[in-house]
Order: C-alpha cells, then structure tokens, then sequence
C-alpha cells in the first residue's frame, strides 16, 4: 500500500506539473520574493549570532545564524518591516519600511546596541570573573566572588545549578541595593568529583539582568607509586618493595607486588596483597626459578580502580652456584708459591668442599693439582709446592656446592730463577751535568745480594763493565746522584745487584740532560698607548751557567731575537720590566724576554700585544632639559697620545648622531677633562640622540649614546574621527561644576600650549575605550556635549562613568565632578 501512494503522488505531481508547464504560465503578480541580511553589533561590528528576528505584518519569526545573517522567503510582494530581540540587547524596532517586489530579493542590514548592564560579576579585586576554577588541590574547598549592583534600583538575585559536586552558594540571600557589592560563597565536595576536570554552570538570575560563571574542578584520581629495585636476589627469591607517596584524593584499600616472566606483569598474574594506605612496604618473593629474569611493579588499588607504578623492575635470579674470588699470589720462590681464595656467598647451597687448583696451560680446574680447604663461605690459603724454576703457572680458587662447582678468576705467576728481582724509578733532578737515579730491590732470588748500585751510558743495556756507582748491599730501595755528565746528551740507566748466581739488571730507563740554557719566563705586556708599552720576565734558572745579559726583544714578526729591538736589564736571574718605545700606532707586536749565560740565549714564550689606535677616549653626561634648554656634555678621559683640537656633543632626531651633516652638534673648545654643552628642543619635536665626541690628529671618537624628550612628547595620546588627541598629566581637577571645569579647560597653559579643552562626549567614549593605555582614574569626567535630562527642564551636560563606560545627563551642569583636558595635534 506505501508504494501504491508513493507512485500515485509522483503520479499526481508529474501530472500537475504538466498541466501547469502546457496549460499557462504563472502571472508575475504571484511570483514569491526573499528579504535576508546580516545583524551586527553597534559597537564592535561583529555579527551577533541568536538574534530573534521577526517579520511585521506577517509575524513570521526566526533566528541568526553564527555569522548573524537571517532570511525569510515565499514572501508576497508588500511592505515589511523587522523586530529583533536578544538578551542583554536591546530590543530594536526598525521603522524601516521594506518594499518587497514580486519575486525579487531585498538585503536589510541591522546593527544593535548591548544592553548596560546592571549585573556585574567580579573576583575579590574588582576583575572581571566569568570562570571560577577550584583547581587540583584538595585542600581548596571554598571559593568566593562578588556580584556588584551597578543600576540605579535593587536587585534581587538567585544563584542556580545542576551538579551534584556545588555543595551550597550562600551570599545572595538579602537585595542588593545600587552600588552595593555581595561577596557570595561557592562550596563544593571533592569526594564527589570524577578524575580528570569536572566543568559545571552557575548561573546568577536577577530582576534585571542575569550572568553565568565556568564552575572547573580537577580530581587526579590516580596515586602516585613506584617501584623499589629487587634486592636479596638468590636462585629461588626476592625481596621487591613500593612506595605510595599520595593516595590522589582516593584511600588505598589494598596495595602490593605483581610480578612475573612477562614484561608488564598485572594482578591477573602473580602478586601480592601488603597492606593498605600510602607509604613505603616490601614482600621476599620466593619459589622463583634459578637463572631467570622476572618483571615486576608495585600496584594500589582503591575504589576508582587498580593503579601501576609507572617503572617496572627487572631482575635475574642466580644460578645457585657459589661465588668465589682468588687471592693474588705471594711468597713466590723457584719452587713454591702462596694463592688463596674468599667465599663470598653459597648461592643458596652448602658449599662442600673449597681451595685452589693450578696448571701451566691456563683455566686449571679440579683435573689439575688443587688443595683442599675446607667447606662453607669465609677465606682461605695454601700453598702450591713442588713447582719447576722459571716456569710460568696459572692458579683459580674453587668452590664446590650441590648446583656444582665454580671458579675465581685467574691468576699468573712465573717461579723464580734465583735471579735478584729489581726495578728502577725515572731518573729525577736532571741537570746539565748530573742526575739522580732511585731503585728498589723486591727479592734477592733466593740467595743474598753482596753489592747493588747503578750503571750507565750513552749506549743501551749498560753493564757494571762500563761507568757505575755501587750503592752497599741486601735488599730494599737505595738511590744515588752520577755526575759529570755531558750537556743536551741522551743517557741510558739501570740497576744491578749480585748475590751468588750472578749479577741481575733491572729495566732501563734514559733521560736527556738538560742544554745548559737559562730557564726564562715572559710577563704580560702592560701600560701599552699608541707607541710604547711596558714588558718584562723572570729568570727562574741560570741552566747551571751565570746569566751574563736579560731583557726584552720585540718585532712586528714573530718569535723576536736578541738580533733585533731588544732592551737589556742587567744580569744574573730574577725577575725584571722595561719599556718599549718608538713603537707605530695600531700595530701588532710580538714579544719575548731572553736571558744570556755561556752555553747561549734561552727566550721565554712570545706574547702578542696590540698598540692604541691613538684615538681619544669620552664619555657623554646624562641630559637634563630645562624649559626647552637641553644640558649635557661630555668628559674626555685620554687623548690617546695626541692633543685633543675638538671636542662637543653632535645631537638629532636619529640614532646615532656624528658630525655629519645629518646631525647637529656644539663645539666646546679643546683638551682633556669635563665639557658641559647647551642646545634647545621645541614640544612636538620628538626624541632627541645624544653623543660627546672628541677629536685629535687621528681621527673622532663617540661616547655612548643617550636621549632626551620633551615632556610634552610623553603624554598619552588617542585616535578619534581621524585625529590625533593629546591628554593632559594627572592630576586631574576634580570634584568641579560643569562651569568650573570648561573654565579651567579654556584657561590651561600646559607645556607652551592654549588650546586645551574640554573633550566631547564622542571623544571622551574613545578615552573610555583607551583608558588603560591613557591610564584614567576610574572616576566620573564633564564633557561638553549637551543633554535634555528626563527629570529637568533645564539642559543639561553629559558625563561618563570610567568603571563602567555609561553616559549620564546632569541637568544644569551642577553635579561635582572631574575633567580631564584635551587638545587636538592634527
């Protein structure tokens, strides 16, 4: 049947629609027509969206869109006009007659003004509040506002809300009368708060216009928990602990361990229960698997949920064998040698059996000659006996449990040869001509030592045959000085010692003595102007040899000799200045003290200095402005080497100001020392630069760079109808009678100018509208635009209230209240 009427409408259109196409054509009398356009604020420009607009006579009605456009069509041709309401606008009747055309379009654009309102929600310092934030400290339960009656009736107020968190609202229980100020109280449950941002609407209703304020709270929900690293780790246990610094607002009815051979273990899995609460707990984990690794982390479970430590641990249980050190090897001898070994843990089994084995081939283990030792932990020692002279052994503790038996690490030792064991220390004070050379005896072979010194020689390996000292006998450390050696001349030293096998050397060392050259140092240059400086050195060592001559030596290229500019300052060592002189402006010098004695010249190292450019040295004085008399100058404080011929401060309305003709400037005759300098500026000349420069044979020079302006440059300044407004300084005259005020307007002198005024009411909406980069007092100003008060025959003289922005007529002008004067720059 649905189908059957369905076809049967098609049917009926199709037809319908062909007796109209075939049978006639639609007169233009009938055709419908559309009237659409856009509302906008009066104030901003802005388009006001959820405006109720309704067509007159039909009394159709619709609303604006986001972008505040409207439209109604199949409209007959005729006269309209519109009515369009809003809350906190103010409802608009536009006369405006539309004349409608058949089957035509006509645009009607609609500005509206916004209501003053007589409502005001305020924080505790008089802002503006539309949001009321709790944020996320538990602690913060209360919150308070201030809802402010600003109308010229009482008002009568209620707060409403829909959320189960807003405990009470308390504060607006009595009227509040103009003017009048209510602190009101909003209490919330933070039990009663879901995690995350809980956001609720309190609305504040009143008999003459009502507001709404953003309600947020935050609950973090989850606790704060981490995991504690395992320790205690054996083959089959662990001890895992957790922490619970904060429960997020919510108790913790049970907290504890999960655990397991998977990477994210849960409470699904294996785990613990360890109490309930915040704080530190722990748990011996036991009946692990040896030689695995586990994951674990802490968890805390309260009513919202189950939570996890954000760390989770990993640990590796042992193997259950024992862990064993090996002592290093002592009293070692051709044939005998002490070793040993520490048991530091069972691996969670009895150790049975302990000691050490050893070979030559290396990794000896229990195959191999051991000893026994005993059982359990603790350390041991024993000796290996029956080795072979010179023969180089490998040795390893053991321990052996039911897991097994395991091993220290190796050590190795040769068995001695009865050779004497002897080591030689770097030689030490190397002069010129002598040496000392220190050695130490660990072991005399096994037979005693009965002569031990020192040999050498320019040639490798020395032998007892060629130069040596004998330094007595036995064992222990001995030291000697050789003497007259040769200068610049490398050596090479060892030790010796004979006991009855024969005689042994120890490992050889070789030095180089030193050339015989003085030992000089080079001071930092100083004092330094456009052609002198000051440098000197210091003579730490004579090389063995009288210093016969030092000073300084300089040139423009590196690494100076005596062979060029050089001074010289006596003799012998010790530290010593001179100058340098002649020198040429702005030039790089090297320089290097020296010192002399038979064997040659020894230099310290090069220093590089740069001498002055020989321009002057200023500084500018900070300006002062008198009138319009600006005072300033400057202090010339080196002349770099060269007489001063000029000096001054160069000014203009650019930065940066010199000498040329850009820019103005004073000449203040010549020298060195403080200058003062005067120059003028007019109101309305702007920001003037401010250099001192000084003059000489080299060139100019520039102090840094100050400013000045004329106070009237300063004063706050707004735009309105194309121009540029000037306002003058507080403080502003108050508490005056519209007379009063245009009198002191008309008659102010400020800064050279006569033309102050009063402002219009236009312009004194614009100071409103700029009043915090003007920086008005939140009072009442006079204007000079006249009223026709409701309440008066008299006319009247508008003014504005700066805390709200509202016009207000004053009849007769006679109200007592400030003004602030204006004038027009352009």
């Amino acid at each position: 049947m649905k189908k059957t009427y369905i076809w049967a409408a098609l049917i009926t259109v199709s037809v319908l629609a062909s007796l109209v196409w075939y049978g006639c054509t639609e007169k233009e009398e009938d055709l419908k027509g559309t009237i659409y356009g856009t509302v906008t604020d009066y104030a901003t420009g802005e388009p006001v969206g959820n405006v109720s607009v309704k067509l007159r006579p039909t009394g159709e009605a619709t609303l604006t869109g986001n972008d505040g456009t409207y439209e109604f069509k199949d409209l007959d041709a005729g006269k309209y006009s519109l009515l369009l309401s809003k809350t906190a606008y103010a409802d608009l009747d536009d006369d405006y007659i539309i004349e409608l055309a058949a089957g035509k379009k006509v645009k009607r654009d609609v500005q509206m003004r916004k209501r003053i309102a007589s409502l005001q929600i305020t924080d505790m310092t008089g802002n503006p509040l539309d949001t009321l934030d709790f944020g996320s400290e538990e602690s913060v339960k209360v919150k308070t506002f201030n809802v402010f009656n600003d109308g010229t009736e009482s008002i009568t107020c209620t707060a409403t809300y829909d959320c189960e968190w807003i405990v009470n609202v308390s504060g607006l229980e009595n009227a509040i009368q103009p003017g009048e100020t209510k602190a009101v109280t909003v209490r919330i449950d933070r039990v009663a708060l879901t995690d995350g941002v809980n956001i609720s609407f309190l609305y504040i209703t009143s008999d003459n216009g009502s507001n709404e304020i953003v309600v947020k709270a935050t609950f973090a929900g989850s606790p704060t928990i981490t995991t504690v690293e395992a320790s205690n780790v054996t083959a089959n246990s662990a001890t895992i602990g957790g922490n619970i610094t904060d429960d997020g607002g919510r108790p913790v009815t049970v907290r504890g361990i999960c655990y397991g051979t998977s990477q994210t273990p849960t409470i699904d899995g294996n785990h613990t229960e360890d109490g309930s609460g915040t704080g530190a707990f722990s748990h011996n984990i036991t009946g692990l698997s040896s030689s695995a690794t586990y994951y674990a982390r802490a968890y805390a479970t309260n009513r919202n949920s189950t939570y996890y430590a954000s760390n989770i641990i990993s640990f590796t249980t042992i193997d259950g064998l024992p862990t064993v050190t090996t002592s290093p090897v002592t009293n070692i001898t051709a044939s005998t040698a002490k070793s040993g070994g520490n048991v530091t843990s069972n691996g969670g089994y009895n150790v049975t059996a302990r000691g050490i084995c050893w070979n030559t081939m290396g990794c000896p283990d229990l195959d191999d000659q051991h000893t026994t030792n005993g059982s359990g932990n603790g350390s041991f020692t024993n000796n290996m006996t029956g080795l072979t002279a010179g023969t180089t052994y490998y040795v390893r503790a053991y321990a052996t449990s039911q897991q097994g038996t395991s091993y220290g690490s190796e050590q190795q030792f040769t068995a001695t040869n009865g050779a004497v064991t002897i080591t030689l220390s770097a030689a030490t004070n190397v002069t010129a001509t002598s040496a000392t050379c220190s050695a130490n005896i660990t072991n005399d072979g096994g037979s005693a030592v009965t002569e031990r010194g020192i040999c050498w020689s320019t040639s490798q390996y020395p032998t007892i045959s060629g130069s040596h000292t004998a330094v007595g006998s036995g064992t222990g450390s001995f030291s000697t000085s050789i003497s007259s050696l040769s200068p610049s001349t490398t050596y090479y030293v060892r030790a010796y010692a004979t006991n009855s096998v024969g005689t042994s050397y120890s490992n050889q060392i070789n030095f180089t003595t030193d050339n015989g050259l003085p030992t000089v140092t080079t001071n930092t240059v100083s004092s330094i102007t456009a052609n002198s400086a000051v440098c000197g050195g210091n003579v730490t060592s004579d090389g063995g040899f009288p210093v016969t001559a030092k000073g300084i030596c300089w040139s423009t290229s590196q690494y100076p000799t005596v062979s060029g500019s050089h001074t010289t300052s006596g003799s012998g060592t010790g530290s010593f200045n001179t100058s340098m002189s002649g020198l040429s402006v702005g030039t790089t010098y090297y320089v290097r003290a020296y010192a002399t004695n038979s064997n040659g010249t020894a230099y310290g190292s090069q220093v590089i200095f740069t001498t002055n450019n020989g321009l002057p040295n200023v500084t500018t004085t900070t300006p002062t402005l008198t009138g319009s008399i600006v005072t300033t100058g400057g202090n010339v404080t080196s002349d770099g080497g060269f007489p001063i011929t000029a000096r001054g401060v160069c000014y203009g309305t650019y930065p940066n100001p010199d000498l040329t003709s850009t820019y103005n400037h004073t000449t203040n005759g010549t020298g060195t020392g403080y200058y003062t300098s005067l120059f003028s500026i007019t109101a309305g000349s702007g920001m003037y630069y401010i250099r001192a420069y000084a003059t000489n044979a080299n060139g100019t020079t520039y102090g840094t760079q100050d400013s000045i302006t004329h106070p009237y440059d300063e004063l706050p300044t707004f735009q309105y109808n194309g121009h540029t407004y000037r306002v003058a300084p507080e403080p502003y005259n108050t508490e005056l009678r519209w007379s009063e005020a245009n009198t002191y307007c008309n008659n102010l002198t400020l800064h050279g100018y006569t033309d102050w005024r009063m402002p219009t009411l236009g312009e004194l909406l614009q100071m409103y509208s700029d009043r915090y980069s003007i920086v008005m007092n939140l009072a009442y100003y006079w204007s000079s635009t006249t009223c026709n008060p409701s309440y008066s025959t008299s006319p009247g003289y508008y003014y504005v209230m700066f805390s709200g922005g509202s016009p207000y007529c004053d009849a007769g002008g006679a109200a007592l209240i400030s003004v602030c004067p204006i004038r027009v720059e352009n």
